[in-house]
């Protein structure tokens, strides 16, 4: 087994790789009743109890692989992937072993040229094309090539004609499936961890496209596509959603007068006390714009949305802030709005309401909190 790989490989990238086998190496499982029911038909074998018999064995065997290969490729399956992998590649080699001795039997039959042709181009066809399949994890891959090839061996013991010229060919051939199994198993796993990389750098870009840079709060795209959840959610449910728009009060002053540096750095404290303030779970908090931040609450009441609200201002009020050029304080202006969601209203109705009552504590004087 492939213990430096596997051992050296995320979690993620070694269920793939098992998924990609379990998927491959279906069409391969009923290969053997179907190659059994040829022979069958092309040796003119008399005991039909024995075809039948093992036609059976094929078929039962092929059966309970598939049944295998969708148990152990679930990511829900306890079993560690190391043992499923383990417990697939046993039954991969009995099953190979199983059907290569069925082929060497009947090599010792006395069967028409025809049955014996039969057999090789069997043999020809299961073993590269299953040492492909198989080379995810190329010592299978070999070991299965191998073990049906064995039973070619009967083949020289029974004394049939140009051993010499079948030998080179059967050397040649593994000689190439090898080779071709090796690159194609390095490929396999180059290809993994790049796919695997690349889906790494998706996510953390998607998930930066999220967050605001400079406050590392999330920003309106976020919040917009939470609030169209929740909203869904609180209609279904019939349960409150309020939103806290927060303006930084007098902002533009900050910046004209300590520059724009200053003004980065109120506004990341600001956040951080936004965090401390609101952190439930479900809570959504979102750099809006320039100077303005949102809050979503799910199954919240305006009364304590409003207290909630409060307590944020007041942190923010008695607090002295520290910047590189200058200590200062800060004040924000909060409107809140509150809504069991129905179907005539719409979410960017909630944040409308919340931004009037915005422009509402703002015009009374700021440094207060307004409801719609």
């Amino acid at each position: 087994m492939n213990s430096q790989i596997l051992s050296s490989t995320p979690q993620d990238i070694q269920l793939k790789a098992l998924q990609d086998f379990c998927q491959r190496t279906r069409a391969g499982y009923i290969s053997y009743p179907v190659a059994w029911v040829i022979l069958a038909l092309v040796t003119n074998q008399t005991d039909q109890v024995f075809l039948t018999a093992h036609l059976v064995c094929l078929s039962s065997f092929a059966l309970f692989r598939l049944f295998l290969n969708r148990l152990f490729s679930s990511p829900q399956n306890p079993l560690k992937i190391i043992s499923r992998i383990r417990l697939l590649w046993t039954t991969t080699l009995l099953n190979a072993a199983y059907f290569a001795g069925l082929l060497a039997y009947m090599l010792t039959q006395n069967i028409s040229p025809v049955g014996v042709a039969a057999i090789i181009i069997i043999l020809a066809c299961i073993a590269p094309s299953g040492a492909l399949t198989f080379s995810i994890y190329k010592p299978l891959g070999m070991r299965f090539c191998r073990d049906v090839c064995d039973s070619l061996s009967v083949y020289f013991v029974e004394g049939y004609p140009q051993p010499l010229a079948a030998t080179l060919a059967i050397l040649t051939g593994y000689i190439y499936i090898s080779v071709t199994a090796s690159r194609f198993h390095h490929d396999y796993w180059a290809y993994a961890r790049l796919n695997h990389q690349l889906s790494e750098y998706a996510s953390n870009l998607e998930q930066e496209n999220r967050l605001d840079p400079l406050t590392g709060m999330h920003n309106r795209r976020h919040f917009d596509e939470r609030l169209q959840v929740a909203w869904l959610r609180a209609r279904r449910d019939q349960q409150s959603l309020c939103v806290i728009m927060i303006d930084i009060d007098h902002f533009k002053q900050i910046n004209d007068r300590w520059g724009h540096p200053a003004g980065d750095q109120i506004l990341v404290a600001i956040a951080d006390i936004i965090h401390q303030t609101f952190n439930r779970a479900t809570d959504t908090l979102a750099r809006y714009g320039g100077e303005e931040f949102i809050i979503l609450l799910e199954n919240t009441s305006q009364p304590d949305c409003l207290k909630s609200a409060e307590k944020l201002r007041e942190r923010i009020a008695v607090r002295r802030f520290a910047t590189d050029a200058t200590e200062l304080y800060c004040t924000v202006s909060l409107g809140i709005a509150s809504q069991i969601p129905n179907e005539t209203l719409a979410p960017q109705d909630l944040i409308k309401r919340a931004d009037m009552a915005l422009y509402k504590a703002k015009g009374d004087g700021r440094n207060r909190v307004a409801c719609y």
